[in-house]
């Protein structure tokens, strides 16, 4: 029986998901799905890469104001996901209202998982240092388009090269040895039937 169990604990831990892309609290009242981020994750997973997403909604469609209680309550909802989770990654996006919650979740969530975690989306685009700096929770800004950015960030953490090689993946920006880097841009990806459709059944 103990064997079993072994047998079950590691079957858990290998269904784990590499990466986890996190929706944020203030879109938790809107209905439409989290676009951006289903299409992030149906490429990844076509490239081997095991992802899920974490997008609670409520039940009415009153706003959900960063840093209020009802924000908190979803929070720690996406914490405990987390913990049950255990991913190496996790992957937030953030417009520009939402650039010091995004900073502040992102210590929470090294609070309580080890995981690397990567910011994208318009303002990480246009202003990478607000989320790249000494002592900042984020790890790395994918910069654009993050389809192919992202793959090849996520595969290099799974693969834990060392942080040098980094500078060869396109668009990103990191920190290493207190010396800030930013790649070269990638070329949009053509032709863009390259990239597949929204994972909407996630």
């Amino acid at each position: 029986s103990r064997t079993i169990i072994k047998l079950a604990e590691q079957v858990f831990v290998m269904e784990h998901p590499a990466l986890v892309l996190i929706s944020l609290p203030s879109r938790a009242h809107s209905q439409r799905p989290p676009l951006g981020l289903m299409t992030i994750l149906a490429y990844l997973e076509k490239h081997g890469i095991r992802t899920e997403l974490i997008d609670i909604k409520v039940n009415d469609l009153q706003i959900v104001e960063l840093n209020s209680p009802r924000a908190k309550e979803i929070e720690d909802q996406i914490l405990k996901k987390l913990r049950t989770f255990k991913p190496k990654i996790v992957g937030l996006s953030a417009v520009t209202h939402e650039v010091e919650y995004v900073n502040e979740l992102a210590k929470r969530i090294k609070q309580e998982v080890e995981a690397k975690i990567i910011v994208g989306g318009q303002h990480a685009s246009l202003a990478a240092d607000d989320f790249i700096f000494p002592e900042s929770a984020v790890d790395f800004v994918v910069v654009g388009e993050g389809e192919e950015s992202f793959r090849e960030l996520a595969r290099a953490i799974m693969d834990e090269k060392p942080l040098e090689s980094f500078e060869q993946i396109k668009s990103i920006v990191f920190l290493d040895k207190g010396k800030l880097f930013r790649t070269a841009l990638r070329p949009l990806i053509e032709p863009l039937d390259e990239v597949p459709m929204p994972a909407y059944d996630r």
